[in-house]
């Protein structure tokens, strides 16, 4: 019997597309790139399986309220997965929109390419402009000049 790695295994991503059901030829590209997408129907069976996987990939229909939910409810988990968003190329202000409401990632919502999808993204650890806040205020402290 042969041990499969770590690195051999799937991980999990849990797949929330509100536009159209995951295609079997997409499906298996992911598994091609080590994954095994769970896909749900809800935020709310989004957010359960959400501290088993290391990434929630959803994409929005026309607004970005269902990311900024996610990432609310994300916010009372212990461990946090980073939050995907897949956007149509010709949507560029949905894509902006969803970094504003707290993706991690916007991806093209057609790219099923193994390197887009191996690559392993980061869940934010701070809501961005307290992260930019702290460091800026550490950049002006050591840049003040002393006082005479």
């Amino acid at each position: 019997m042969r041990v499969v790695s770590m690195s051999e295994q799937s991980a999990s991503i849990v797949w929330f597309d509100l536009v159209e059901r995951l295609g079997e030829i997409e499906r298996q590209r992911l598994i091609e790139a080590g994954l095994r997408p769970l896909p749900v129907r809800n935020i709310t069976e989004a957010v359960t399986l959400a501290p088993s996987v290391d990434r929630v990939v959803v994409r929005p229909v026309d607004d970005t309220v269902v990311i900024a939910e996610l990432r609310k409810r994300f916010a009372q988990l212990p461990r946090k997965p980073a939050l995907i968003a897949r956007i149509d190329r010709d949507r560029f202000e949905l894509a902006v929109q969803a970094m504003r409401d707290g993706a991690d990632n916007v991806i093209p919502a057609d790219d099923f390419s193994t390197t887009t999808w191996r690559a392993r993204p980061r869940a934010a650890v701070a809501a961005p402009s307290d992260s930019r806040s702290r460091r800026w205020r550490r950049r002006s402290a050591r840049c003040r000049k002393p006082e005479p």
